[in-house]
């Protein structure tokens, strides 16, 4: 899935603050994933940034990342029934 976003849209606050930003009008990128464990110990030994997120009402694990341009990657991992 790709979110856009209509900065016309954001809050005036958020613009005067620059919180609007990303690479143009994409906001994030989410993709659903196989394999946490080896993803997580790859983008830790590149030392990249990430933001870890459970979801445990719907076995849901997700890490969040931003690409060089600031647009959000939603990494999502789905735990088998």
């Amino acid at each position: 899935m790709i979110r856009g976003v209509d900065t016309k849209m954001a809050m005036p606050d958020q613009r005067a603050r620059g919180a609007i930003r990303g690479g143009g009008a994409v906001h994030h990128l989410a993709l659903e994933c196989d394999d946490y464990d080896g993803m997580l110990a790859g983008i830790s030994a590149a030392g990249l940034a990430r933001t870890l997120n459970e979801v445990p009402q719907v076995r849901l694990r997700q890490i969040f990342l931003t690409d060089p341009n600031g647009v959000l990657i939603e990494l999502n991992f789905r735990e088998q029934a």
